[in-house]
């Protein structure tokens, strides 16, 4: 089937290890462009994080942040938003405690931290240019919250609180991990494979068509939901092989190979 979008992740995919887009990325989009093909990305990061990038690629479609509670236009203008229930938050945020990872909660008013000196909170505040509050009222930040965060250096932990939670009855929330130290909590249908479907329909492209590119168990989501996926060289085996293809890694350039190899079939850029 010809490919007429591509839709990618961010971290460890579209970026490198310094969280930099390369010139060799940023011109394969570029050629993306000019061939015709639309192109988007579909992230964890909240939208204003994604500002940037959406400046620096040039891209006029929607974009999905949040692993796709968020929806927004190229000016973060929202066009679709999926909020967790309240009950789901408080459930959630008490298994997430139980286990001992710290709390993040995103919604309209803000980015909300339980604290403000744990773990990654201020990489995560250079990144997407988001001042961290302290959550002292989970009442209040329940209402509206379109994502939570358990966050742990201990990785285990991490990745035996996302079992926990994805197994917990009564919750109607998709709990996977973002990173190998972030468990992304959303509404059961927010989630970047039915950001897919929401692109499919506001550009009128078939999902057959749509190309989609990521290393993380998030990526699979929306693997799932195109007709042709790839999986970075750094993602673990299990999401390579839910792709179609697998590139190098983000430390390889292996957005900008993929475009050539796999999209634009340019012989001539691939090396």
């Amino acid at each position: 089937m010809p490919i007429r979008l591509v839709v990618s992740d961010v971290d460890g995919t579209l970026i490198n290890g310094a969280k930099k887009l390369t010139d060799a990325t940023i011109a394969a989009v570029k050629r993306l462009h000019e061939a015709g093909l639309h192109f988007t990305i579909s992230s964890a990061r909240p939208a204003a994080g994604l500002r940037d990038f959406i400046s620096a690629l040039a891209i006029t479609s929607p974009v999905s942040s949040f692993n796709g509670a968020l929806i927004v236009l190229p000016d973060l203008t929202p066009i679709r938003s999926i909020p967790l229930q309240p009950e789901d938050v408080f459930a959630s945020a008490e298994t997430v405690k139980q286990f001992g990872l710290d709390l993040w909660i995103y919604n309209a008013r803000g980015w909300f931290v339980s604290r403000l000196d744990g773990p990654h909170v201020a990489h995560e505040s250079t990144v997407t240019g988001i001042e961290p509050q302290q959550l002292e009222n989970l009442q209040i930040c329940a209402e509206g919250s379109l994502k939570m965060v358990g966050v742990s250096d201990d990785h285990a932990v991490v990745a035996a609180c996302e079992v926990h939670l994805q197994h917990q009855s009564g919750l109607h929330i998709s709990a996977i991990r973002s990173q190998d130290y972030y468990l992304d909590i959303t509404n059961m249908n927010a989630n970047k494979g039915n950001a897919v479907l929401e692109f499919s329909d506001v550009l009128g492209i078939p999902a057959s068509e749509i190309l989609t590119i990521g290393d993380m168990p998030t990526d699979v989501l929306m693997f799932r939901k195109s007709g042709t996926s790839i999986a970075m060289g750094n993602a673990d085996e299990q999401v390579k092989a839910e792709a179609t293809f697998v590139t190098r890694s983000n430390h390889e350039d292996g957005f900008a190979y993929a475009m050539s190899k796999f999209v634009l079939r340019e012989e001539s850029q691939v090396a």
